[in-house]
């Protein structure tokens, strides 16, 4: 009588059980990230205020189901304490994400000092099952990735 009755209870906690593993699973999957950075290299190692710097990545994707990304670029200079300058906004579509690399050129902002600068950025990734709601967040960065302001050329 009570082994009938214990089992009762635990078809009951069955279906839930069930239903959160699978809810589980789908959280952990979906917040997994969609590239990972293989290589990064500034191609420009020298550039004036105003001019433009590359950056080249190699990357592998690691899931198709992506359809688009923000990446926000920013340069701290050398002052001390360092000071961040934004680039901008760049929107990515879906061809754009599919790449295995990336070469990306930036100006450099005309009110950066001389010196030493260091490239840094974030993309925002939509990706299913949360897309916009829960975008993924990752820092695109294996190492300092640093370059040198130098006065405008003649």
């Amino acid at each position: 009588m009570v082994l009938a009755k214990a089992l009762r209870v635990t078809e009951h906690h069955v279906l839930p059980a069930v239903v959160s593993l699978i809810v589980a699973g789908l959280l952990w999957w979906g917040r997994t990230p969609p590239v990972e950075v293989l290589e990064s290299e500034i191609v420009t190692p020298k550039v004036a205020p105003g001019g433009f710097f590359t950056i080249d990545r190699k990357l592998r994707s690691l899931r198709s189901d992506c359809w688009g990304a923000e990446v926000d670029g920013w340069l701290w200079d050398s002052l001390v304490p360092p000071h961040p300058h934004s680039l901008g906004t760049v929107y990515l579509g879906q061809s754009e994400l599919a790449r295995r690399g990336s070469n990306r050129a930036w100006q450099v902002p005309f009110t950066m000092p001389l010196g030493k600068a260091c490239y840094v950025s974030r993309v925002i990734f939509s990706c299913f099952p949360f897309y916009s709601l829960w975008p993924i967040e990752m820092t695109l960065s294996d190492g300092e990735q640093c370059f040198e302001i130098v006065p405008p050329g003649p």
